[in-house]
């Protein structure tokens, strides 16, 4: 239902301009390609990604302290697979990358859990 929504929106924009959308209870950013994502990161992210020397595709941003009536909101790249990747963060917080695997990719593979892990 998401997705539908999402491809109803996105055939009224341009293909180069960051896309905003608002279902509700989250909010959707999608940005064209990888580096303008990475330029409209926060210190703080932008910090984190160049000290793990990797690229980022996406991430979940959860309200704060300093601002709990905000809502949730998905960052991700115009690709159809890395929104699910960051949906599966938002749907099941507890879900973790498996260990040595942080790729876009990954989310093709089932859910992972901290439990699921521990019990190895």
């Amino acid at each position: 239902m998401v997705v539908l929504a999402l491809a109803g929106c996105a055939a009224t924009s341009s293909p180069r301009e960051i896309k905003i959308y608002d279902l509700g209870k989250l909010t959707v950013v999608v940005y064209p390609d990888v580096d303008s994502l990475i330029d409209r990161l926060d210190p703080i992210r932008r910090l984190v990604m160049e000290s793990v020397g990797g690229k980022i595709y996406g991430y979940v941003e959860n309200p704060t302290l300093r601002e709990p009536q905000g809502k949730p909101t998905i960052h991700t790249i115009d690709d159809l697979s890395n929104f699910f990747h960051e949906l599966k963060h938002y749907l099941a917080p507890e879900w973790k990358h498996p260990y040595g695997c942080a790729t876009k990719d990954s989310c093709l593979e089932p859910f992972v859990t901290r439990k699921a892990i521990e019990k190895k």
